[in-house]
């Protein structure tokens, strides 16, 4: 995805994609969601202390979700900004340098998030368990 955006970046027929929220941008689902994905791991994390049944099993997957909230912060600012915007051309080296990044970054993004959601099943299954 990336790839064809950059290429489209200095289109002379392309039309203006409005900024980092414009059409095309991934921040425009990511941004709004960030509030959301904070505060429910904040919320599971208060809701562990309370209880000793995968408490560890939360910890991680606070963690990790909370990591990979940050991390997609760091991508929207440091590559998608650049590659979404409307500014200047990008040269071919810097389009395959924000490129590689981005692949690269986003690989560890959904590792955290795949983290994540597999600590979040395995708490909910130790509280399911019967004991």
């Amino acid at each position: 995805m990336p790839d064809r955006l950059a290429d489209q970046h200095d289109s002379a027929n392309r039309p203006p994609r409005g900024g980092p929220f414009g059409w095309g941008s991934p921040a425009r689902y990511h941004v709004p969601a960030a509030p959301v994905v904070a505060g429910s791991a904040l919320s599971a994390l208060a809701t562990a202390r309370r209880r000793r049944d995968g408490q560890r099993a939360i910890g991680v997957a606070v963690a990790s979700s909370l990591s990979a909230t940050a991390l997609t912060g760091y991508i929207i600012r440091t590559v998608n900004l650049r590659l979404f915007d409307d500014g200047p051309p990008i040269a071919a080296d810097e389009r395959q340098r924000l490129i590689t990044r981005w692949h690269a970054l986003n690989r560890v993004r959904l590792a955290l998030l795949a983290i994540a959601t597999l600590g979040f099943e395995h708490a909910a299954w130790s509280r399911r368990s019967p004991r």
